[in-house]
């Protein structure tokens, strides 16, 4: 202890917060980590420290870990990034610290770790399952695209990672590429509601009824309590001239949770329009609206269907409480009404 309270090396913030992490976590092993992370970074030839054991790597990871499982992911970030700074070319590491940001939302920087941990290698299909997932939540279909291609190309008996291409191939318009992924999908499972779902809605976007029903009794006699494929099975009777029957199967919805989803609503609103009854398209969304007050879709809709109801100065205060959100629609009902 009195070799470590001499005088050293000026350390930064981040550098003797990682001590106290590494300590508190691991105790006296916390020396041998430390040893490594106070190094100097590794030179950019080099693949690692020469003090990057595989044993000091692993308690890296373990001390890491520990404040994962707990919920502590700032002082993970803490250990992990220390840490590749001075092992950049380990795989663990790199996949761990992308973990880590993936806990906190930081999906761009979660989603570079993930990718450089995956160029390290070895390779594997869970690796690129969740790089895949990261780019599709930040919208990059193309790379979401390829690394489940990827994921599906090494692993061809996992259902998941056909299913998972099929929504992102969706989104991209390749409906021909999804409905071949959901296809192989169910082949492989044959039951993933969800995948006789979206093969449904691609029929209906088709507009081939006969086969969209077909779809969505599958998908439906797997989970019949779902909202979302009552509203594809909704949306199939009312472009069938059904409408009635349409707004029973989604009033059978539990109205706090019909009132939450906004996908029933719309919905609902369009069955209840071809049905005439406008006064209750309006109240439903009035009441919706009650229940999130500060989301401006809620308020456009309210105000369009109180002013078809003929409630023109209620649909005006409803119209200007979703302009004053930013809802575009909304603020051409204003300056229409004005």
């Amino acid at each position: 202890m009195h070799e470590a309270a001499k005088p050293g090396p000026k350390r930064t913030p981040a550098i003797l917060a990682l001590s106290l992490v590494a300590i508190a976590v691991i105790g006296a092993g916390g020396w041998t980590i430390m040893s490594i992370l106070n190094s100097p970074p590794a030179a950019p030839s080099s693949t690692a420290s020469p003090t990057a054991t595989p044993q000091t790597v692993q308690e890296i990871l373990d001390a890491a870990r520990v404040y994962l499982d707990q919920d502590k992911a700032p002082a993970a970030e803490i250990i992990l990034t220390a840490a590749v700074e001075r092992i950049p070319d380990n795989q663990s590491l790199r996949l761990l610290l992308g973990e880590c940001l993936l806990q906190q939302d930081r999906l761009d920087e979660s989603y570079d770790h993930y990718t450089q941990g995956i160029f390290i290698g070895p390779d594997h299909p869970e690796y690129r399952f969740v790089a895949g997932t990261i780019a599709s939540k930040l919208n990059r279909l193309e790379d979401a695209e390829t690394h489940y291609k990827v994921a599906q190309s090494m692993d061809r008996s996992n259902p998941k990672f056909p299913l998972y291409l099929a929504q992102v191939q969706r989104k991209m318009g390749k409906a021909d590429d999804a409905r071949a992924s959901l296809v192989i999908a169910t082949k492989l499972d044959e039951t993933l509601s969800i995948a006789w779902a979206t093969l449904a809605a691609i029929a209906l976007d088709e507009n081939r009824q006969d086969v969209a029903k077909q779809y969505i009794s599958r998908a439906r006699a797997l989970e019949p309590d779902r909202p979302d494929f009552r509203v594809i099975e909704a949306k199939i009777l009312r472009r069938g001239n059904e409408p009635q029957q349409a707004a029973d199967l989604l009033l059978a919805i539990p109205e706090a949770d019909r009132l939450r989803d906004q996908g029933a609503l719309l919905e609902l609103s369009l069955c209840f329009g071809m049905l005439g009854k406008v006064s209750e398209a309006a109240a439903m969304y009035v009441s919706a609206l009650a229940l999130n007050p500060d989301d401006p879709e809620l308020a456009y809709q309210a105000a369009i269907w109180l002013d078809r109801d003929n409630q023109r100065g209620r649909a005006e205060t409803y119209a200007q409480h979703a302009a004053t959100k930013g809802h575009e629609g909304a603020k051409k009902l204003v300056e229409a009404w004005k």
